[in-house]
């Protein structure tokens, strides 16, 4: 039996786990840098460590076949977790996504 999760569930799932030292050390990074290398690294390194722990919550229920939730999960709780500077605000949410859309081809490559 295939069991279905969307990105709601894996946000209550990562809310819960949002406390993790990691995931709040990382967040507490991103404050107060402006926009440049340092910023997107802290981003990069945020981003794969909440997929991370996506891939994990999604194996440990046996879910199947939910690209797009889990990306869409990973895309909101980042962006909801950090704070750019407001000239960013309007971009925030794609700029994340495109990160979490290249590090996946990165994580992927070589397995099809």
């Amino acid at each position: 039996m295939d069991i279905k999760i969307n990105s709601q569930m894996l946000l209550d799932k990562l809310r819960d786990l949002s406390d993790w030292p990691d995931i709040k050390d990382k967040v507490e990074a991103l404050k107060g840098k402006k926009f440049g290398f340092d910023l997107v690294v802290a981003m990069i390194s945020l981003i794969s460590d909440v997929m991370m722990v996506v891939e994990g919550i999604v194996e440990k229920v046996g879910a199947v076949k939910i690209g797009a939730e889990k990306r869409k999960a990973v895309v909101e709780f980042v962006d909801k977790s950090i704070e750019l500077p407001f000239y960013l605000e309007g971009i925030d949410g794609p700029l994340i996504g495109m990160i979490v859309d290249r590090l996946c081809d990165l994580l992927n490559f070589g397995r099809k």
